[in-house]
């Protein structure tokens, strides 16, 4: 936490959020991991719900470990954490729940937990590329913050926001991304013809077409009640900035380019 905050004026509450978050790391690796294999065999429905009810005990520990309840202390940043890791747990748990069930276990064998040398090398000569590439992500990101940093507080407001809407518009695609590859992945298994396989790729960029013109639409149309959400009451006043608020504005026009 000292290297990655240093010098950004809330290195207390970072470090404490960092700092709890890390320690369910293993429950967000195995999420993603129970994900790929429901994806995979076509139960994406069981995917939605679990984000569903990740999503709806996340909102909820937030309330009670943030603001506090009863016995509950207020735990303000700490609590923010431990709800999101927390909800992490209970989607593990969620997938883990169905993954062994008496009919996964005898068509997909999931109860069977022998280590599979061959399969472990597959598994990671197919997916060490595309960690390797999340990787190069999170450094870029990072310096990417530690640059816009050196530039001011204004700007780092600024970007803040963006990303905000950005990272949005990224699960959107991310999800759009997992159910591609699997399609074609399957028809390449199945020897199917390129043509199908041209057809899914189509469908995945006038997908991407859509929700990039639904997202400019928004942004642009409703900019102002969008962009008050992120500042707090004494804070809003800065939005009647005209050269913040055009600043803003062109930055939101490049993202969604």
């Amino acid at each position: 936490p000292s290297f990655f905050f240093s010098g950004t004026g809330n290195e207390e509450l970072e470090t404490i959020y960092f700092r709890w978050l890390i320690y369910f790391a293993p429950a967000f690796c195995t999420t993603i991991a129970l994900t790929g294999f429901f994806v995979g065999i076509g139960r994406v429905t069981t995917v939605t719900w679990c984000a569903l009810l990740g999503n709806v005990v996340n909102i909820g520990l937030d309330i009670l470990f943030i603001f506090g309840y009863g016995p509950i202390p207020e735990m303000g940043i700490k609590g923010a954490a431990l709800a999101t890791g927390l909800s992490q747990v209970v989607q593990t748990l969620f997938l883990g729940f169905i993954f062994l069930q008496k009919a996964y276990r005898k068509t997909y064998h999931t109860a069977n937990f022998q280590f599979d040398w061959s399969s472990f090398k597959e598994s990671f000569r197919i997916g060490a590329p595309a960690g390797l590439g999340r990787f190069l992500e999170l450094i870029a990101h990072f310096i990417f913050f530690r640059i816009v940093l050196l530039s001011g507080s204004e700007n780092l407001t600024i970007i803040t926001v963006v990303q905000s809407f950005y990272l949005l518009m990224g699960f959107i695609i991310e999800g759009l991304s997992k159910g591609v590859s699997s399609i074609v992945a399957n028809l390449i298994g199945g020897n199917q013809s390129d043509t199908l396989i041209d057809k899914v790729l189509k469908a995945a960029f006038c997908l991407q077409g859509i929700f990039s013109f639904l997202l400019f639409v928004l942004l642009m149309a409703f900019s102002q009640p969008l962009l008050t959400m992120f500042f707090s009451e004494q804070e809003v006043s800065l939005l009647q900035d005209p050269q913040l608020k055009a600043t803003i504005q062109a930055a939101l026009v490049w993202m969604c380019i």
